[in-house]
């Protein structure tokens, strides 16, 4: 039988994952629902459907809006439309990084294929039917909030009540995410069990029988559900309630009711298997159904505990795959969030959406400023609670072997749990898996060198042989250039988007030290990110930008918001060498005098790594340039791989200077299609003409050296 079931899950996989495009330019007319339609300053965001076609594909459109009235019209767009677009259908966004999040994956775990980037769009007119109707009402429900008096309400209204995450503070949500507590802003058994406990009690309070109570709770969740969407939490809290009331056969237990929601899901859409909360959803309500079977006899605080613990146990190995780490606070302070969650803000919430939908919440606005004090110490005790790093684990990318043997110590720890046998057997097994979990990083005997896609910018990584030292070379962040009011859309840094998860997956729990090479935006403006997320022991700086007052004011401000206290700033002239850890030196070649931090004032470090010797060059101009080959060649210091100055300008990088230090490789951080013409022609063809191996973070993604004993070699992400 499980054999057929998985025959006929793999033939609906196929089935499923399919498309009806081709790349190019193209006219489609679509139907988008009025929940898909999204304004973000001058940028419309809309999910579309195929009209024509022989099924209903779906598709991302982006759309520049090109005036404050157009962007007016977007925004009171409340009902589902049908729309006519044309533009270009292209692949998404593949990832640049190791560890990042991969949009192209992502669309693509969802049966998404191609993305429009609509240059022309047209509205045909409304969309009518019943998926138009249950669209129009959900955006409505939705935006019948946005009167609210207190914009924290408002906001905690619609993500815990209508599974509208973006609602809240980007921050915000982070904090909840790095300390284990972002499920309780997903739709799941918490809510409904919450919902139907207090509709309970209404209902038998004005009369109505039990009987007829159970049926009537089940068709408002069906409406509910319908409302949201079905995100999978309340898929299986629906089928938990109603599936022992509508099955021609009738569940024994609670694990047979869960099982028969999980494959009525798989069948009707098997791409679900590829969502994490579907994956911890489930793997967390298999654990509840399975501790069920054995009756605890701990008292209710420590069996709370108990259970917040071997829900992190089942949750780990989902999120180190996702993630690359996970936190223990939840085993803490779970059940407190739990608490204050359950038996106090969502309670305080729903009074305040049933007075606002009588048209009474003028007369709840005391209530609302209380519930608004309530959500601001919640969060600032998630965002203390997120910045303590003894109970977060960041584990990177382990090898199958670690997780492999994790999975068994946890499966055999809750065997012996059931049977009470062997216990002291599965603690010691479970404890060595976690160790290697948490050894990972340092059992790696991999040095690396990587340049990362940081776009029109510089940001290298180093890592030496189990990961003895960590170290970064710039801080990248990207130029905003001025906008008006309307046009601005909610900004994520790069820091947030590619530095910090690559470190993640790398493991990096501490930077021994980040050297900057000057003062530029694109080379030290995500330095106060970095310094607040990741403990850094030194800060280096080149004498160069010592007179940079716009350099030092980022400094002044990295140290002050830094999450590790003890930061030592060193200033770097020409001629020093530093001892990074181990046999690991690196050497200044450039700057020797007090600078303001511009380009010619950059720092350039010399050091080997593994066989191959690296030359670091910032944005480096003019006669510092030649200063570097003359103190290169008076050394008679060969030089293997190249980072190219200034993005391969064609101000930098001379043909005599490339024929002098003529290296093996050059690695270019460049980001693409940028407004500079980055790599200049005349520098690309110098290096093939000295047959120089050239990689390309705009063309190949991230570029990572690896070293081990004797041997190297190179790999890029694309």
């Amino acid at each position: 039988m499980l054999q057929g079931v998985g025959i006929l899950l793999i033939g609906l996989f196929f089935l499923w994952y399919r498309t009806q495009l081709t790349a190019g330019e193209a006219t489609l007319r679509l139907f988008v629902p009025a929940t898909d339609i999204q304004v973000q300053g001058d940028q419309l965001s809309l999910k579309g459907y195929l009209i024509h076609g022989r099924w209903q594909e779906q598709l991302p459109i982006f759309f520049r809006i090109k005036s404050k009235g157009e962007q007016a019209n977007w925004l009171h767009q409340t009902h589902s439309l049908i729309i006519q677009v044309r533009g270009e259908v292209k692949l998404p966004d593949a990832r640049t990084n190791f560890g990042v999040f991969d949009y192209r994956q992502y669309l693509y775990s969802h049966n998404i294929h191609w993305l429009i980037q609509a240059k022309q769009l047209t509205i045909a007119g409304p969309a009518t039917g019943i998926r138009a109707f249950i669209a129009n009402t959900a955006r409505q429900l939705h935006d019948s909030f946005d009167t609210l008096a207190v914009p924290e309400v408002r906001d905690y209204l619609q993500s815990l009540f209508f599974n509208d995450k973006q609602a809240l503070d980007a921050d915000v949500l982070t904090h909840y995410q790095v300390i284990g507590l972002i499920h309780l802003f997903s739709i799941s058994g918490f809510h409904v069990n919450l919902l139907v406990r207090l509709l309970k009690q209404i209902c038998l309070r004005v009369g109505m029988l039990k009987e007829h109570f159970e049926w009537f709770t089940l068709v408002i969740l069906l409406l509910y559900g319908t409302v949201l969407g079905w995100p999978y939490g309340m898929i299986r809290a629906l089928g938990d309630y109603g599936l022992p009331k509508v099955c021609i056969y009738r569940p024994k237990n609670r694990f047979e009711t869960t099982s028969i929601s999980l494959l009525l899901i798989l069948v009707c859409y098997p791409l679900a298997i590829f969502s994490l909360s579907f994956q911890l959803s489930y793997a967390l309500s298999f654990l509840l159904r399975y501790l069920s079977q054995r009756p605890t006899k701990h008292s209710p605080w420590l069996s709370g505990i108990c259970l917040s613990f071997q829900c992190v146990l089942v949750a780990i190995p989902f999120l180190v795959y996702q993630y690359h780490e996970f936190s223990w606070v939840t085993v803490l302070f779970g059940q407190l969030f739990a608490g204050i969650f359950t038996l106090c803000l969502m309670p305080l919430l729903l009074v305040i959406m049933g007075a606002h939908w009588l048209g009474i919440s003028g007369w709840f606005i005391l209530l609302q400023r209380v519930v608004s004090w309530i959500i601001q110490r919640i969060e600032w005790l998630s965002e203390t609670l997120a910045h303590w790093h003894l109970l977060q684990w960041r584990v990177g990318t382990p090898g199958r072997l670690i997780i492999g043997l994790l999975v068994l110590a946890i499966l055999y720890y809750f065997q012996c749990q059931l049977t009470r046998q062997h216990r002291s057997r599965s603690y010691w097994g479970l404890a060595l898996a976690l160790m290697l979990l948490w050894s990972a990083p340092y059992l790696d005997p991999l040095g690396q060198v990587a340049t990362l896609d940081v776009g029109q910018g510089d940001t290298h990584y180093i890592e030496l042989p189990h990961q003895r030292g960590t170290y970064l070379i710039d801080a990248c962040e990207t130029i905003q250039y001025q906008q008006s009011a309307w046009q601005k859309r909610p900004h994520k840094t790069v820091a947030s988007r590619q530095i910090i998860p690559s470190l993640k997956a790398e493991g990096c729990r501490t930077l021994d030290g980040i050297f900057i090479t000057h003062a530029d935006q694109d080379h030290i403006g995500a330095l106060v990110e970095i310094m607040q997320t990741i403990p850094t022991k030194r800060l280096y700086l080149p004498i160069g930008m010592q007179a940079s007052e716009k350099g030092q004011q980022i400094v002044k401000e990295a140290f002050m918001k830094s999450c590790y206290q003890k930061t030592e700033l060193i200033w770097l002239s020409a001629g020093e060498t530093y001892q990074l850890k181990g046999k690991t030196a690196v050497t200044v070649l450039s700057p020797d005098a007090i600078g303001t931090g511009k380009n010619e004032d950059s720092l350039v470090l010399y050091g080997q790594f593994g066989p191959q010797t690296f030359l670091f060059t910032g944005d480096l101009v003019g006669p510092n340039e030649e200063k570097v080959a003359e103190r290169l060649n008076k050394k008679h210091w060969p030089v293997d791989i190249l980072k190219v100055a200034h993005h391969g300008s064609d101000h930098s990088s001379a043909t005599d200077w490339l024929e002098r230090v003529h290296p093996k490789c050059a690695f270019i951080s460049v980001g693409r299609k940028n407004r500079y013409g980055h790599p200049g022609k005349r520098v690309i063809e110098d290096l093939k003409q000295q047959h120089i191996a050239i990689y390309r973070t705009d063309q190949q993604g991230a570029i990572h050296y690896y070293y081990f004993h004797g041997r190297w070699w190179i790999k890029t992400v694309q």
